[in-house]
């Protein structure tokens, strides 16, 4: 045992497999692969030692009092980034929070789209900054500089309206898209650790005939696995551009939104 700050604690826990007698209400071990990137695990850090220094105030402290302090902290820090809820991911600019979704659009005839309208507010905050994660609604490199707002909505017009175009059935509707996050990777992140694609979007969908609103606006995290490193130029040498993956995972999620099925998304 050894004996710390926080009481005796075990020096090593030994696990035999091969017997199952050690104690009945023991569970079997599980490997966990933790998806957690190096940005959280900095910020997780940087946090933990900020909130050791609120807690110990001015009071005069060993290093050898500190160092448990602070990997409990951090230890702590990045739990809470790894199982948080969505909103509380927000912090980290993975998530806008909006209305859950209203209507089951099983129970609605089968759609077929007449009319696609997206809007990218200019009240979005946009991004040229070259770091790994720029506090910005709008982070684009897909497209030579230009009009980010433009880009993305023919981003969403082509994706969208793609995904739409498969949709044949009786009840005519009109797609509304109001864009609230648009956040892919800067050139530092997408070629070193890789990260998501942060992408949401408000939608709704109105009768084609009658304008009477059939699904009320809601939140859609549209969010996508962004490549790193090797893999992102091993995909862009095969054409899976940053562009290509987002237009393809958008024409796919929106097949699954107006049907309820689910669709094989971009991994």
């Amino acid at each position: 045992y050894l004996n710390t700050d926080f009481g005796f604690m075990p020096r090593k826990i030994r696990v035999d497999h091969h017997h199952q007698t050690a104690n009945k209400y023991q569970r079997p071990m599980t490997k966990v692969k933790l998806a957690i990137s190096p940005n959280k695990i900095a910020l997780a850090l940087s946090l933990a030692g900020n909130l050791g220094k609120n807690w110990l105030g001015n009071r005069k402290t060993s290093e050898i009092t500190l160092k448990p302090l602070n990997i409990f902290l951090s230890a702590f820090v990045v739990l809470a980034l790894i199982g948080c809820s969505p909103a509380a991911i927000g912090l980290l600019g993975t998530y806008s929070t909006g209305p859950a979704k209203a209507v089951d659009v099983t129970q609605l005839p089968p759609m077929r789209v007449v009319g696609l309208v997206v809007n990218v507010p200019d009240t979005l905050r946009v991004s040229e900054a070259n770091s790994y994660k720029p506090r910005a609604d709008i982070v684009w490199r897909g497209d030579p500089s230009g009009d980010r707002y433009e880009q993305v909505k023919a981003i969403f017009m082509d994706g969208i309206g793609r995904g739409a175009s498969t949709l044949q059935g009786d009840l005519p509707v009109v797609i509304h898209i109001d864009v609230r996050k648009f956040h892919a990777l800067t050139d530092k992140t997408r070629y070193s650790v890789g990260g998501v694609h942060a992408i949401n979007f408000l939608l709704s969908v109105v009768n084609g005939r009658s304008g009477e609103m059939i699904v009320p606006p809601y939140m859609v995290h549209a969010n996508l696995k962004a490549y790193g490193g090797y893999r992102a130029l091993a995909a862009e040498r095969l054409g899976q551009t940053q562009k290509v993956r987002i237009t393809d995972h958008l024409s796919a999620l929106i097949v699954q939104e107006l049907t309820g099925v689910a669709a094989k998304t971009a991994e």
